[in-house]
């Protein structure tokens, strides 16, 4: 039980770093000075921001699965995969499970999607904000 909870706890960290970096690489590419003198510069902007943090997920939910497939949970990359974008979106099918020995990790990595999912709601209201703002200036 010890060493699931360390290592959920490890990966929480580590995918907080990667969400940080992208946190950081969206606002460097938003407080740039852009003209948006169409609207769909506007559009494209916050679409580009939203494929960035959709990647950005995607990378998370790899991480998670890659240590899924390190510790014998799953033997295919394709289900550990699986598993990890339903439990990181706490959608939870429950069509594949983790065995008894790691299912506390299923737990962690569901709390830690809440917590990136939301972190990425925020990232983009603040993008639309100060992409629509700045255009009203």
């Amino acid at each position: 039980m010890w060493n699931n909870i360390l290592l959920g706890c490890l990966l929480i960290v580590f995918t907080s770093f990667i969400h940080t970096a992208i946190t950081k690489m969206v606002f460097s590419i938003v407080t740039k000075e852009h003209s948006y003198d169409r609207s769909w510069k506007r559009i494209i902007h916050v679409d580009l921001v939203i494929l960035i943090i959709v990647l950005a997920t995607l990378v998370e939910s790899a991480v998670w699965a890659m240590c899924y497939i390190q510790i014998g949970s799953f033997d295919k990359l394709e289900e550990a995969m699986y598993f990890s974008l339903v439990t990181y979106s706490t959608l939870g099918y429950g069509d594949i499970i983790l065995n008894e020995s790691h299912r506390l990790l299923g737990a962690f990595e569901a709390a830690n999607g809440v917590i990136m999912l939301g972190w990425s709601t925020a990232i983009v209201v603040a993008v639309i904000q100060r992409v629509y703002t700045r255009s009203k200036r």
